[in-house]
């Protein structure tokens, strides 16, 4: 039994590597480009293209509106809130009253939530890799 669980978590630390790697090297439409232009010109005048904060107006006022209309959270808490939809390969998903505090004062610059949302591998949205697992 505990051979099983065992495996189960190597393999498990293994996809998990190999998915990362994978991420990188595809992080960008630019690689699909080559082979898929029809289909990356497509995506391009897409929603799926334009759900990252940077990419289309509507999205940054409306993400600005509700970050100064809500009660006590900064503008990368509504960003990384909204990026579990908008941005599905944002890497963190939440924060909590210690960021807040620190994101009151301006000191957020070097943390894990702001680095997140500067990410390369989110600046385009909801691209290839979000849907397509490419080996």
């Amino acid at each position: 039994m505990r051979l099983i669980w065992l495996l189960s978590v190597v393999s498990i630390g293994l996809f998990a590597t190999e998915v990362v790697q994978v991420a990188d090297k595809y992080k960008d439409s630019g690689k699909c480009k080559a082979c898929h232009s029809p289909i990356v010109k497509q995506w391009d005048n897409s929603w799926h293209a334009k759900s990252h904060y940077g990419n289309d107006e509507y999205f940054q006022k409306t993400i600005d509106y509700v970050a100064r209309k809500s009660s006590g959270k900064s503008l990368n808490t509504i960003k990384i809130e909204c990026a579990t939809c908008h941005n599905p390969r944002i890497s963190v998903t939440s924060t909590n009253a210690e960021y807040e505090a620190i994101a009151a004062l301006h000191l957020d610059k070097d943390t894990a939530a702001s680095k997140a949302i500067k990410s390369d591998a989110i600046v385009e949205g909801i691209n290839c890799i979000v849907c397509h697992n490419i080996i």
